[in-house]
């Protein structure tokens, strides 16, 4: 993964100019970040739930954003994946339906599916979650379909 964070980063830049920062304060349509649902029992992990849900709903493309790129970045030799990556986190933002964190490992529940959609979201759920500093360093955060199985497992952040 390493090898491709400049890609990863231009993708979540080129997300962010389609429209990132909805301004969403309340519950919005099923599936984006203000209308996820927090499942956490303790107080400490309901805190980081909600501030993993404000920081989606500050960093997730505004509802039918389409990623805007530059002509040095259509022409970057990592431009696959940069795209693949920005779809990834508008598919990501389009399907959150529930935060779950436990012991501080955070578990989205989403509509996608572990298919090469779903894996591209995953790569972006990790992404921002690792951006988040909000138990960024806690291994294991996973986004998961809507049956609760899982599409993606976070590396640890080591930085």
């Amino acid at each position: 993964m390493s090898k491709s964070w400049p890609a990863l980063a231009a993708a979540l830049l080129a997300v962010c100019a389609a429209g990132c920062g909805s301004g969403e304060t309340e519950p919005g349509p099923a599936g984006r970040p203000a209308g996820a649902e927090i499942e956490a029992d303790k107080a400490e992990d309901r805190q980081i739930g909600l501030d993993v849900k404000r920081y989606f709903i500050r960093n997730c493309p505004a509802p039918d954003a389409e990623p805007e790129f530059s002509k040095e970045e259509r022409e970057s030799r990592f431009f696959r994946e940069v795209k693949r990556i920005s779809l990834g986190t508008i598919a990501l933002c389009d399907s959150i339906s529930t935060i779950a964190v436990d012991d501080t490992r955070v578990t989205v529940v989403s509509g996608l599916e572990d298919d090469a959609e779903g894996r591209a979201a995953g790569e972006a759920f990790c992404l921002l979650i690792q951006g988040s500093d909000v138990a960024d360093f806690t291994p294991g955060h996973e986004l998961q379909d809507i049956q609760r199985e899982t599409v993606t497992v976070c590396p640890a952040r080591s930085d």
